[in-house]
């Protein structure tokens, strides 16, 4: 077998595969006498049919496993003797199988590009550490106590957390709903009563607005825009006319934090060891947010010295990859004419770029899989679920699953080689501090999106 290959791009090459005639029928003929000792046909025994027939039967299927099989050799020979890694799965250009002739096979394929990256030792990174105080856990706490309240009716105006027992009769009052809309809304919308936490953070802030300081018995009428994502169908995009009585108004009363707060969460040993419990939850967060975020600093910091050729196939791979995500039930055909969007294009553009850098630092540093700390990583995910059992059972046949988390874990050996190497600052930060400042970025974001 000859295999030859040609630069036709930056990252692309051609290769040309040929075969010999005898070397194509010494497979052939390999492959006809192992199938000749288990075939039978009519007037023959097992084992005695005659090669011809088998050839003239089978000869097709198997000349075409033959080039399948020659294709994969001259592209593996072609990958290693160049050193080469392929981003994505070759491309078939041209293939000849003529009887009594040489197999020629051309393939088109794209490799990984030699990085030349910044010297380590000059970069310098910040990078962060998250404490989890006293005060942390507490609020944890708290807040578990107050997941739970029972309510007790009061006479006063609503205070912030309080339970509003309302009944609530709406209408469309938008100049552009049709008869149908209006009568739809009205059939669905009787008069009902309904239970509302006042001032709380995912509620629609111009409700309790038009709710602030209502008492026992009261009734507000008011108009309310919806946005046109609203979950409620039928308020979505519409002008809403609300009328609503105040049946009662309750305050919440939470439970204690005592020895018989902590058997209802399920620990006997009493509050101490509940809080124990919740400080120790908290430092495993911690530890997994702190590794993230330093892993963000990293990968930012060395994305923004080193400049980066995209492979244009692997970049495309990775921009079907969120198509389909977001789009599982359209078909490949559909999702291949679907416009690529901004956020999709520059999310691909980051994950290509970060698989570049990772690829290149680890074959630098030797990075190898530590399988303690893999299998570590199955068991703590597999303990979320009722039958960890069977869900690693259900784990280790996803290859693909499988994959993702072994490179998630040698990431993170890479990042902290690293760590070793560069320069860093480090920085401390409140647990909590840090967990509000990310949900700060995250509406923010969503503000930017929206």
């Amino acid at each position: 077998m000859q295999v030859t290959m040609e630069n036709i791009g930056e990252l692309a090459h051609r290769i040309n595969i040929v075969v010999p005639v005898d070397e194509v029928a010494q497979e052939m003929n390999k492959r006809l006498q192992k199938i000749s000792n288990t075939t039978e046909m009519a007037g023959f025994r097992k084992g005695k049919v005659p090669i011809s027939l088998l050839e003239k039967r089978f000869g097709p299927s198997i000349k075409a496993e033959v080039t399948d099989e020659f294709a994969n050799r001259g592209l593996d020979d072609a990958m290693k003797k160049n050193d080469l890694q392929l981003t994505v799965q070759p491309e078939l250009k041209s293939v000849k199988t003529d009887k009594g002739a040489p197999i020629e096979i051309s393939l088109e394929v794209e490799v990984f590009p030699d990085l030349k990256l910044k010297e380590l030792k000059e970069i310098e990174i910040n990078t962060i550490h998250i404490d989890v105080t006293d005060k942390d856990t507490d609020d944890v706490l708290n807040n578990m106590a107050k997941l739970n309240p029972e309510f007790k009716k009061v006479d006063r105006v609503v205070k912030q957390d309080d339970q509003l027992d309302l009944k609530i009769s709406s209408h469309i009052v938008s100049e552009s709903t049709t008869t149908d809309q209006q009568k739809d809304l009205e059939e669905n919308t009787q008069p009902y009563t309904y239970s509302h936490r006042f001032g709380q953070e995912h509620n629609i802030k111009e409700f309790d607005a038009a709710l602030k300081d209502v008492k026992t018995g009261e009734i507000r009428e008011f108009d309310m825009q919806y946005a046109k994502d609203h979950p409620n169908k039928k308020f979505a995009g519409q002008t809403i006319h609300h009328r609503i009585e105040v049946v009662e108004v309750k305050e919440p009363i939470y439970a204690k934090l005592d020895d018989e707060f902590a058997k209802k969460m399920g620990i006997q040993d009493g509050i101490a060891a509940l809080k124990e419990s919740v400080k120790k939850q908290l430092d495993d967060q911690s530890n997994d947010l702190q590794l993230q975020e330093n892993n963000k600093r990293v990968f930012a910091k060395l994305l923004e010295i080193n400049e980066l050729t995209l492979p244009p196939k692997l970049l495309q791979h990775e921009i079907d990859i969120f198509k389909r995500m977001n789009y599982p039930d359209k078909s490949v055909e559909a999702i291949e004419k679907l416009p690529v969007t901004t956020e999709v294009e520059e999310k691909a553009k980051q994950n290509v770029q970060r698989a570049l850098v990772s690829r290149a630092l680890m074959k630098q540093l030797n990075i190898v899989l530590d399988q303690q700390r893999f299998q570590a990583k199955l068991m703590k995910i597999v303990q979320q679920y009722e039958n960890p059992t069977e869900v690693l059972q259900q784990l280790v046949k996803d290859k693909h699953q499988l994959a993702q988390i072994q490179a998630l874990i040698a990431e993170e050996q890479l990042v902290e080689e690293l760590l070793k190497i560069v320069k860093t600052n480090l920085e401390t930060v409140n647990y909590s501090d840090y967990i509000n400042h990310e949900k700060q970025s995250m509406k923010a974001n969503e503000t930017i999106s929206n």
